[in-house]
């Protein structure tokens, strides 16, 4: 091997194998700058949540209506008809009428049903002798939907999907009832007593 410099450079001579082999000269080192890293993209947001829907508010009774008495006479059925709880009386029965007594006539009860559909519940109750003496309603407003004067009671009300009525005391014998459903007398809806005795018209009268 022999070395000689040609330009200032190094170049080695390989004698043995009859070959010359010159080594390049050392390159400069790059100035490039390194391909950017990948960017990862940016996360799409998060959709936003959807408002609850509002909350349906219960539709408002229409205005109080005054149902008047029938014309003619009430049908009279026994006052012991009226005797004790109707066995089905219950919350969310069919719509109905329910009538009853306890105390041997003193104190009653009118109530009404339905099962999924708002009904109007209307007409009057008049003791045929002496007053009514005490009205309660089940409900607190329904103060101003059973109304309670010298002449008896009259009531206008709507029942959805419950149990709704009214309690009343009276010092007379006889009581007349004059009972609607949505504007319509049917006496199949009306139940009296603990064997739920329909009444032959919606216009009767318990007596002695």
């Amino acid at each position: 091997m022999n070395i000689k410099s040609v330009c200032g450079l190094p170049i080695v001579v390989l004698l043995t194998s009859g070959c010359t082999i010159n080594n390049p000269p050392p390159q400069p080192p790059s100035s490039a700058a390194p391909p950017p890293a990948a960017i990862a993209p940016a996360p799409a947001p998060a959709p936003a949540a959807a408002a609850p829907a509002p909350v349906a508010a219960a539709p408002a009774q229409p205005a109080y209506q005054e149902t008047p008495p029938p014309a003619e006479a009430p049908q009279t059925i026994k006052f012991n008809v009226a005797d004790g709880h109707p066995k089905g009386l219950k919350s969310g029965a069919f719509e109905a009428f329910w009538v009853w007594h306890d105390t041997n006539g003193k104190r009653w009860h009118l109530r009404s049903t339905t099962h999924s559909v708002m009904h109007r519940f209307h007409g009057g109750i008049v003791p045929d002798s002496g007053q009514i003496t005490t009205v309660k309603a089940t409900r607190l407003e329904f103060g101003d939907r059973v109304k309670s004067s010298s002449k008896g009671i009259a009531f206008d009300f709507h029942t959805d999907g419950g149990e709704d009525g009214f309690d009343f005391e009276t010092n007379g014998q006889c009581v007349r009832f004059y009972l609607h459903i949505d504007g319509k007398t049917n006496p199949a809806l009306i139940n009296v007593g603990k064997d739920d005795v329909h009444p032959p018209t919606s216009n009767f009268k318990l007596c002695p």
